[in-house]
């Protein structure tokens, strides 16, 4: 048979990234943990180490990543997991990703050629899926990220205060005032707009794909006989 085998690639800033941090980068924008998980993802597929770059694929969709999403589908598919891989594409939400209809062609595919109690395994993995993965988990999960994120070994649970100044170096420490300074750039930003990009982050997730923001390079498709 012939299954279409897609491959994804997402275009993401460079760096030495800790996604259980909170890291910004020069422009004093917030670097998302799903994409930090998810560039160590792919550096380590890259670098020959499957099964570590499956542990990050897997954090980064907990946080409702759907690159990650389908990357761990498509290392199913790879496998010849076809059940797990379906399932997978399945969770993956389309509107929020570039050129959803190559998902929707491989599923397509793989429901043209397993059996009904396949499809059925499927179905009943895609519902455990959602319960852990779903737009419900993902939120709690980016909640539980933003309300451990830590100043002066101290959790502030996503407050920032106005008052907060981020300068150049990517660390997070508390000054002579005693309160947090988050040192990113040269010229501090407001407080108000860490804490706006938190907010975003966390309870406007799917606009910072939806509008574009984040993308798919490229999707290859492949083609395997059997």
């Amino acid at each position: 048979m012939k299954l279409l085998l897609c491959v994804v690639f997402l275009g993401i800033i460079s760096g030495d990234l800790m996604a259980n941090e909170m890291r910004f980068n020069d422009n004093g924008k917030l670097i998302p943990p799903d994409q930090a998980y998810l560039e160590q993802a792919m550096k380590d597929e890259t670098d020959g180490y499957p099964n570590d770059a499956m542990r990050m694929f897997i954090k980064a969709a907990e946080l409702g990543n759907p690159y990650a999403q389908a990357a761990i589908a498509y290392k199913h598919l790879k496998k010849e997991e076809m059940v797990k891989a379906l399932a997978w594409f399945q969770l993956v939400d389309l509107n929020m990703i570039d050129n959803g209809e190559g998902i929707e062609d491989l599923i397509t595919s793989l429901e043209n050629n397993l059996t009904a109690e396949e499809k059925k395994n499927a179905t009943n993995l895609l519902a455990e899926l959602i319960e852990n993965y779903g737009k419900a988990a993902a939120l709690e999960n980016r909640e539980k990220w933003r309300n451990n994120i830590r100043v002066g070994g101290s959790r502030i649970k996503g407050h920032i205060p106005s008052t907060v100044k981020i300068y150049s170096g990517g660390r997070i420490t508390i000054g002579k005032s005693g309160l947090p300074e988050i040192f990113v750039s040269p010229d501090y930003v407001p407080g108000d707009f860490v804490r706006t990009q938190l907010h975003q982050f966390t309870y406007e997730y799917e606009f910072r794909f939806t509008n574009g923001r984040v993308k798919l390079n490229d999707i290859e498709v492949i083609e395997s006989e059997n």
